[in-house]
């Protein structure tokens, strides 16, 4: 069962709003970008150009198991392009 599958039938399970099931999914995402950056000995609230090319590495990882890796690529090569002309 994909993740996103197990959260809908959680949220068919708690009869939430779809406003309350957006908000849970919205703070796995936070979770799961903190934990990211604590594993690269970022800071969340003050990053750094080091620390978001490490994050969004470890996010393209994670994402290949959702989708394919053509569009993975193509987004972490956008975020990057972004990222490194940061100052």
């Amino acid at each position: 069962m994909a993740p996103h599958d197990a959260l809908k039938d959680f949220k068919s399970y708690e009869k939430m709003s779809e406003e309350e099931f957006e908000k849970i999914k919205a703070m796995d995402v936070k979770a799961l970008i903190k934990n990211f950056f604590f594993e690269v000995n970022g800071d969340f609230d003050k990053p750094n150009k080091e620390s978001l090319l490490k994050v969004i590495n470890k996010l393209a990882d994670f994402s290949r198991k959702f989708r394919s890796s053509e569009e993975v690529d193509r987004h972490h090569k956008q975020l990057s392009e972004l990222i490194t002309k940061i100052k």
